[in-house]
């Protein structure tokens, strides 16, 4: 019960600090902490503050510089509050000789952080 009421604070406490958009790690050696960039995103989990628009522009920018991710997408969906974030993972494709882009494409649903 103590480690849930820890992690609500620190969420909240790092959200209450967040931007106008960023992203949350919420599992990981980066837990709570505010993402900058994307190489981690997909691996671990995260969650949005703010404005989604915000963090797909953010997003967007990072992806530039990212060569560990092709091909990639990201969508607002305004039905279900998230973003939605697919990939094709260059690593994967490196790592078979038969891979295809689309048995390495990778889908991440971000919803909004609660609290």
């Amino acid at each position: 019960m103590k480690s849930i009421i820890a992690s609500v604070v620190l969420m909240m406490s790092v959200a209450a600090s967040a931007s106008s958009g960023d992203l949350i790690f919420v599992e990981g050696h980066q837990k709570g902490q505010v993402a900058d960039s994307t190489s981690f995103v997909g691996i671990y989990n995260v969650c949005y503050v703010g404005n989604p628009y915000a963090v797909q522009t953010k997003m967007r920018r990072w992806l530039v510089e990212d060569i560990e991710k092709n091909n990639t997408f990201i969508k607002v969906d305004k039905k279900n509050k998230q973003i939605i974030f697919g990939y094709v993972a260059t690593k994967c494709l490196d790592d078979s000789l038969d891979a295809t882009p689309e048995g390495c494409r990778q889908w991440v649903n971000i919803p909004p952080c609660k609290g």
